[in-house]
């Protein structure tokens, strides 16, 4: 006998007075969301296989759909607003790694914080309760039954990089208009790890293995990426991606550059031994920056 075909899975969602078709394709898969919208029929992958997520997901996505058409950029920003652009414009920029790390803490910052809250009202306070929360375990990513408490250096990290999403809001425009005006992470103070867990090489056996490193590796590269790491400070992933190009030696390529990061032209003038662009794509935050050559 022919096994029975498991039935497709789906559920009708309803957010703001709009029908959204939560569904599998194929079951156990990703879970997709549909719904009409300004006369359309808009389908797309909610990028989670736990229902309970994706469920999640589609009611933030679609909600602020609807604050964006009705309630205009007038009003205060909130913390899912900010996530919601954030993730659609410059998320898929990141790697998969950091990009399924920054939704591993963007649900944590949702746990403790709810969606709605208004950005610019987040205060010590607030910081205070997350650190709390953090470190007896109570909040934790997604619906873990594992919960620990976690050190200083995990809430540093965690922190920092929510810092770096509202820097990027407050150079994104939307509709002529930044996206925030201020950071309220500059105004508060979070704990910071006292007993880093890394090690550390001294500056003799840099010079030691320098001087015998060419019985390693005749050709010289990796000559070249201990000399640039011990000199800019960069991670490896980071120098293994630089190419040709990124060594801006040239005073006009110095120029351009300087002018597709917004930043001042003239710069190049006190630059005298070039610059080394470091991409957004081998960046442990996605940014792209320029770093002066030193002698």
């Amino acid at each position: 006998m022919s096994k029975k075909k498991k039935s497709q899975w789906s559920k009708m969602i309803d957010v703001d007075g709009i029908s959204i078709r939560l569904h599998e394709r194929t079951r156990g898969t990703t879970v997709y969301m549909s719904f009409a919208w300004e006369g359309k029929k808009v389908q797309r992958s909610t990028k989670r296989r736990d229902r309970r997520e994706a469920e999640e997901y589609a009611r933030r996505f679609v909600h602020g759909l609807v604050e964006d058409r009705f309630l205009g950029r007038t009003g205060p920003v909130t913390l899912g607003e900010v996530f919601r652009i954030y993730f659609s414009e410059r998320a898929p920029l990141l790697s998969d790694d950091w990009r399924s790390l920054a939704e591993t803490r963007r649900r944590i910052f949702e746990n403790a914080w709810a969606i709605h809250i208004n950005v610019e009202d987040i205060s010590q306070t607030h910081i205070d309760r997350y650190i709390k929360g953090r470190k007896d375990g109570r909040l934790a990513p997604g619906h873990s039954h594992n919960r620990r408490a976690v050190r200083s250096g995990t809430i540093d990290n965690d922190l920092r990089w929510l810092s770096s999403v509202f820097n990027w809001a407050k150079k994104h425009k939307v509709d002529g208009k930044r996206l925030l005006s201020t950071n309220p992470l500059h105004e508060v103070e979070w704990p910071k790890e006292k007993n880093l867990l890394r090690p550390v090489a001294s500056h003799s056996r840099f010079t030691d293995t320098m001087a015998v490193i060419d019985r390693v590796d005749p050709n010289g590269r990796l000559r070249c990426m201990l000399a640039l790491a011990r000199y800019t400070g960069r991670r490896e992933s980071a120098i293994c991606h630089l190419r040709a190009s990124d060594i801006l030696r040239d005073s006009a390529a110095l120029r351009r550059s300087l002018a597709d990061q917004g930043m001042d032209e003239s710069q190049a003038d006190h630059w005298q031994h070039g610059a080394i662009r470091w991409r957004a794509t081998s960046d442990k935050q996605g940014f792209e920056t320029l770093a002066p050559l030193s002698e």
